[in-house]
């Protein structure tokens, strides 16, 4: 499964706030791979699991066109 790059934004298609991913951690007892991820507005901290992550309901923001074009992640 392709992992956000640390450092990237995204934005979440259905509230449309924006995020930086800060890493990738792991669930303690399953060992299941999570994004971290801080809120640009309010510099809340998140963490969901990466497949949830990766399942389409984020978009990645590409910083070349000033954040307005989003680049899909939807799984196949």
């Amino acid at each position: 499964m392709t992992k956000p790059k640390i450092g990237s934004h995204w934005m979440h298609k259905k509230t449309c706030n924006k995020y930086k991913v800060v890493q990738i951690g792991y669930w303690e007892e399953t060992l299941e791979e999570c994004v971290v991820y801080v809120s640009l507005d309010d510099e809340k901290c998140w963490i969901r699991p990466l497949d949830i992550f990766m399942d389409g309901r984020f978009v990645e923001l590409i910083p070349e066109y000033g954040y307005t074009v989003c680049r899909t992640n939807s799984r196949k």
